[in-house]
Order: structure tokens, then C-alpha cells, then sequence
């Protein structure tokens, strides 16, 4: 189908009283996971590729991918910028198709610096029809790059802070931070409920949630109830794939190099849980409403 905007897709939920499911995507598998997934369950959809696993590859290469499968697509289905740290990294986006980014704050910036930044981001992607999410408070995250372990400890938004920035820098869309975790956690997040629920009646863009992997389905579900409409899920697809291919390996004699018998199989586990998210989201069927 034709190629749909994120802000539309983001509107339409709102709209219509269910999540958004930002899922990260970072090869052909994944990619492919998520659109298939979403093609079975009929249900609107986002591509996410992190800015460090795209600058890796090389800007272009796995944008290009998402904007096949996107138009492609049987579902409205669309593609994000994650985690652009700077205006340079913006600016390629930009050049390379994404028409929805997020800034990141500079670590240990203070929040008038990050309004500036924000500002000249934003004014930036408006010339070019593009929306922006920017993010108050800091998610605890662990990256296998960085070699395993805690990364960071989690500052929760401020509500104040988030009406602030946002009206301040004319974002369309904030993520903030109430005790999820991004990275590889295994044991599920404590969540402030109530902090979500006073964000939002401050606050009118969308919320946005990082570190979704950390919740459990009952948890993933009350904060949505509480007021978050987008959310960003990574971990738990990149656990579920790797994971399969580990299996396939210890079982398979060791000059089984197949790709075919690894990374399909992978792939489909990726499904299985784009799927689970998608309904405890309240997403499916929705695309026929679009």
C-alpha cells in the first residue's frame, strides 16, 4: 500500500484507543519478522532501526530495506530514526528517507542545552516533513557492545520538565522515563503507573515508552491505560533471535552452514512475538480502520 507517515499512524491510535508498536529492526530478518507479523494480525506498524546499528552498516543500506518492505506492505507500516545523537546524524536521516527521528540528549547536558538542541532539530525536520521525538529522563540500559553489565541507572522524568520541553521546542512526540530498561534484563522493571498518568494530563503530544522488553504483558498493557500510546520494543525480539539460532546450532552437526535453516527459523520467533505485543497493544485489525 501507499506509504504511510508515522504521525499518521500515531494520530489513527490515538484516535481509535490503541499502542503503537515501535519494533527494532537491524537486518532483512527482522525486517521481515516484523512486516509479516504485522501483515497476519492486520495491524499498523513502525520499522526502528537504532542510529548506531545503521550508522554501522552504513546509512542507506538497511533504510532501504524498510522503505521496500513499507510500501510493499498490506498493512499501513512506516519507518523511525532511533536515537539520532546529533544534527549531522538528523541531516543523513533525512537524506535517506526517514520522515520521523529522535533526538537524543547529550549526556550530562543540562535541559536548557537540550531545548536548544531540540529546537534546531525541529526546525530542521519541519523544512523537510519530518516529525520528532525527543526524550526527558534517562532509561537504565545494558549494551552487549559496551560488554555486558550495568550501563546507566534510570532518572525519571520529571513532569514538569516534559510540559516544559515540549512546548518549549514544538516536538510532536516524548518519550519519558518511569523505571523501564532497555538492554539485555531478564528480571521485569518496577514501573511508576502514577507517573505516566501525571505526565499525560500535562502533556498533550503522544508518550512514547523505551525499554518495553523489561515489562511484563499485564504491565505493558496498564501503561498503556495510564496514558502511553507508542512504544519502543528491541531486546526482547533481538533475545528471541538469537536465542533460536544458539538452539539450531547445539543441534545441528557442525558443518551445517545453511543460513536457510538458521536465520528463517530465527526470523519466524521473531513473529511470535511481534504478534503477542500487537494484541496485548490492542493493535490488530486496526490497519482495515486506516
Amino acid at each position: 500500500m501507499p506509504y504511510v507517515e508515522v504521525k499518521d499512524i500515531v494520530d489513527h491510535a490515538v484516535k481509535h484507543n490503541y499502542g503503537v508498536s515501535f519494533f527494532s529492526v537491524y537486518d532483512l530478518e527482522s525486517v521481515q519478522g516484523v512486516i509479516e507479523a504485522a501483515e497476519d494480525t492486520g495491524s499498523p506498524v513502525v520499522l526502528t532501526p537504532w542510529s548506531e546499528d545503521t550508522m554501522a552498516i552504513g546509512m542507506g543500506v538497511l533504510e532501504s530495506l524498510c522503505g521496500y518492505f513499507c510500501a510493499n506492505a498490506a498493512i499501513p507500516a512506516s519507518f523511525h530514526l532511533d536515537h539520532a545523537p546529533d544534527i549531522r546524524v538528523v541531516v543523513k536521516g533525512l537524506a535517506h528517507g526517514y520522515r520521523s527521528i529522535m533526538i537524543d540528549r547529550d549526556e550530562n547536558s543540562t535541559l536548557d542545552e537540550y531545548i536548544s538542541k531540540t529546537r534546531e532539530v525541529v526546525r530542521v525536520c519541519r523544512m523537510a516533513g519530518c516529525t520528532v521525538e525527543g526524550e526527558i529522563g534517562k532509561t537504565e540500559s545494558t549494551w552487549e557492545s559496551r560488554g555486558g553489565g550495568r550501563d546507566s541507572v534510570s532518572v525519571c522524568s520529571d513532569p514538569a520538565d516534559v510540559k516544559r520541553y515540549v512546548k518549549e521546542t514544538g516536538v510532536d512526540s516524548v518519550a519519558i522515563t518511569v523505571g523501564t530498561r532497555s538492554g539485555a534484563y531478564f528480571e521485569k522493571a518496577r514501573v511508576d503507573f502514577d507517573l505516566i498518568e501525571e505526565t499525560r494530563k500535562l502533556v498533550d503530544a503522544p508518550l512514547m515508552l523505551h525499554g518495553v522488553s523489561s515489562l511484563s504483558d499485564s504491565d505493558l498493557r496498564q501503561c498503556f491505560e495510564r496514558g502511553i500510546r507508542c512504544f519502543k520494543i528491541g531486546s526482547i525480539i533481538r533475545n528471541a533471535f538469537f536465542s533460536k539460532i544458539d538452539e539450531i546450532r547445539a543441534n545441528s552437526p557442525k558443518d551445517m552452514l545453511d543460513i536457510r535453516y538458521l536465520l528463517l527459523p530465527a526470523r519466524d520467533e521473531i513473529k511470535k512475538v511481534v504478534k503477542s505485543i500487537i494484541r496485548v497493544l490492542g493493535s490488530e485489525n486496526m490497519a482495515k480502520k486506516m
